[in-house]
């Protein structure tokens, strides 16, 4: 029976599989106790922008999100307000308007709880990886951005090997990168690293793969 060895150099051999390397900021140059402890830096880059750099781990949690996996935000959901008390609890809570002279209801946004977990995990880890910093006030430019996502059970042999050889694989199924990854993040890092997410003005390096251990690298610009 063939080896995961030989299996991995044939797939390489014939294209099967990416010969692409890992860019910065991977488990490859992270110990698992690095990315696991959340080590970060801040660095001057030069007179005009300063660089920070965030190594999130994973937000587990048996019942919420057992995977550890980034979650994605999704649009609002929406419920009616019911009455709390009293003999109509439960019944749609109305009131009369007083322009319109019609009865209307209130229509509640939420979040899913794990959303308000999750942000709150990125938020804590943030504050704990650069304390006491100086938000960014005019521009931010994300330089590097890798959602990781757990190897999936049935992956093979040869592909998790490549995986710890520091080749990249890339998820390519849901959740969507665009937005429903990223605004969870910004959402939360928002009035602490930055005024508003609507500075951040550039993006690169930003994708989605798998790795050893779940969680999320960033490394981002500005001033």
């Amino acid at each position: 029976m063939k080896n995961a060895d030989e299996i991995y150099k044939k797939a390489l051999a014939k294209g099967m599989i990416a010969n692409e390397q890992i860019p910065m900021f991977d488990e490859k140059d992270l110990p698992e106790r690095e990315l696991t402890s959340a080590v970060s830096e801040t660095t001057e880059e030069d007179d005009q922008y300063r660089m920070v750099v965030l190594k999130i781990p994973g937000f587990k949690h048996y019942k919420l999100n057992p995977s550890g996996n980034p979650i994605s935000k999704q649009s609002d959901k929406h419920t009616l307000q019911r009455v709390k008390a009293g003999p109509n609890k439960g019944d749609v809570f109305t009131f009369k308007n007083k322009k319109t002279g019609r009865l209307d209801c209130i229509l509640r946004h939420y979040q899913p709880p794990v959303i308000r977990h999750y942000e709150k995990h990125i938020m804590s880890h943030a504050i704990q990886q650069v304390p006491n910093f100086k938000k960014f006030t005019k521009e931010v430019h994300i330089l590097q951005m890798e959602f990781i996502f757990t190897i999936p059970a049935n992956y093979a042999k040869y592909k998790i090997k490549e995986i710890e050889n520091g080749i990249i694989h890339y998820k390519t199924t849901a959740p969507d990168l665009p937005d429903n990854l990223k605004k969870p993040v910004w959402d939360a890092l928002e009035g602490y690293l930055f005024d508003n997410d609507s500075i951040i003005c550039s993006e690169t390096g930003v994708l989605k793969r798998y790795g050893i251990k779940p969680g999320i690298i960033i490394k981002l610009k500005g001033k």
